[in-house]
């Protein structure tokens, strides 16, 4: 729908715990356990693709390529799709090798695709990254592996490219960045003690959501930048539904509250809504309007 609550277009379809994964002007939409990946945009459904195998997580490309992690009875497929549903390229990873994969991200580009895997040590659990370039650079590399960073005692359910250049990784003890277009190097590294609570991205910042220690607030929201600097820290207190970063706003609600910060902490609106929010849509267009849903309308709201 437009934001004037046209239909552009729609589908149907059946799922049970669906996928979804966005960037740019595209969206993949797959079923856990299911083998038909829904590639569409903002224009138009494209079309749908037949992955032959139960699907487990997938990403989408600016580009409209998609990659999706299958499984296979005792192997993981890893399969890159063009927007037309064409197979481009497809690896295998197997337990035994590499460990089960539990994330997975791609290049805005479409040319690199990131890997999480989970190995089991003798008495730990630990964590391996594998970079797999589809381009040029990884044509006589096998299985176009062109870099792998191990750590131990880790588990890292979390990649996300920001940028061509710049992939992320969350584990459980760190925030990771690894640079480069063709074979990427690990870069700066950020440490915590807290557990992290949620994550979230776009292509400026990553933000991590942590229990506030403090006592002053419930959650305690820290902004890194490409770089790993720490731009700004959010308290603030709610059970919230939904944590939406768009451009240098961070967009925060539940079903009766609405809040927005610049990403260096400050505070540029926070009222309790007289409707039930369903869904609150940034307009990347205007850093001061926005799109409400609530049970009964779609709403257009533009802050002073």
């Amino acid at each position: 729908m437009d934001t004037r609550g046209r239909q552009v277009w729609n589908i149907t379809f059946d799922m049970q715990q669906p996928i979804v994964a966005s960037a740019g002007n595209y969206m993949a939409i797959g079923d856990y356990d299911g083998s038909t990946i829904y590639l569409v945009s903002g224009k138009e459904s494209i079309g749908t693709m037949d992955t032959n195998m139960p699907i487990r997580a997938l990403q989408v490309a600016e580009n409209g390529e998609v990659a999706a992690v299958l499984n296979d009875t005792n192997t993981t497929w890893i399969y890159l799709f063009d927007a037309s549903g064409n197979t481009i390229a497809y690896f295998k990873t197997t337990m035994s090798q590499s460990g089960y994969p539990l994330a997975a991200a791609i290049s805005p580009n479409g040319q690199v695709v990131a890997v999480s895997h989970l190995t089991i040590g003798t008495e730990q659990v630990n964590t391996s990254i594998s970079f797999h370039n589809f381009g040029a650079a990884g044509q006589n590399a096998v299985e176009k592996n062109v870099g792998g960073f191990n750590f131990e005692n880790e588990i890292c359910p979390y990649l996300v490219y920001l940028n061509d250049s710049t992939c992320a990784a969350v584990t459980d003890k760190k925030l990771l960045y690894f640079t480069g277009t063709d074979s990427p190097a690990q870069g700066a590294t950020v440490s915590f003690d807290g557990q992290v609570q949620g994550v979230y991205s776009n292509s400026r910042y990553i933000v991590l959501v942590f229990a506030d220690t403090s006592g002053e607030a419930e959650w305690d929201l820290q902004v890194y930048d490409t770089s790993g600097n720490l731009v700004g820290t959010i308290p603030f207190s709610m059970d919230y539904t939904c944590i939406q970063l768009c451009g240098d706003r961070i967009v925060i609600n539940d079903a009766q509250n609405l809040m927005i910060y610049s990403v260096d902490g400050t505070k540029k609106f926070g009222e309790v809504l007289d409707k039930t929010i369903r869904a609150v849509i940034p307009m990347e267009s205007s850093s001061s309007r926005l799109t409400l849903i609530t049970d009964t309308e779609m709403d257009s709201m533009r802050l002073e």
